[in-house]
């Protein structure tokens, strides 16, 4: 169970179409308040039964992700290479409450990113976790899930939050 120190390191999540969830996150130099970040993330992931959470969606401008299942956190996260294989995993996403995603990525990356030191580190992901990093790295990039929507879908979300 969570103390409530843990509950009190949750972030706010920005939902859909936020305008920060459309920012290009920004390079990490300073890397000496990324653990306080990250415990952040993983908190505010964990509690939204989030599998990956971008630095973006917790209105945060840097190019940060934490994803859940291995509970890596990487920092200026960049794509080395993909595999040719494709699959979708159906998924939340903690920016687009009560949506349902099957988004189809590659199912093997390699990644080059930090760590909370600033060290390069080099990371070979696979299957689901492939799928959730990509999605991560694309919201650093200011896209979302949204394209992954019918217009119709769209449309009713952004209606929902006009009434709100």
């Amino acid at each position: 169970m969570y103390t409530p120190d843990d509950l009190s390191l949750a972030l706010q999540v920005a939902e859909y179409p936020d305008e920060c969830l459309k920012t290009r996150a920004q390079q990490v130099f300073d890397f000496e308040p990324v653990p306080d970040i990250l415990k952040g993330m993983r908190m505010t992931a964990l509690l939204k039964y989030a599998p990956y959470l971008a630095a973006t969606q917790v209105k945060n401008p840097l190019r940060i992700i934490f994803l859940t299942r291995s509970g890596y956190g990487l920092i200026n996260p960049e794509i080395v290479s993909r595999g040719y294989d494709t699959m979708a995993v159906r998924m939340r996403c903690a920016s687009f409450p009560g949506q349902l995603f099957a988004p189809a990525r590659a199912s093997h990356v390699i990644l080059q990113a930090q760590d909370t030191k600033g060290d390069k580190i080099v990371q070979e992901l696979k299957m689901a976790e492939a799928v959730f990093a990509q999605v991560a790295i694309e919201y650093l990039n200011g896209q979302t899930l949204a394209s992954e929507l019918t217009w119709c879908e769209r449309f009713k979300l952004h209606m929902q939050k006009k009434k709100s």
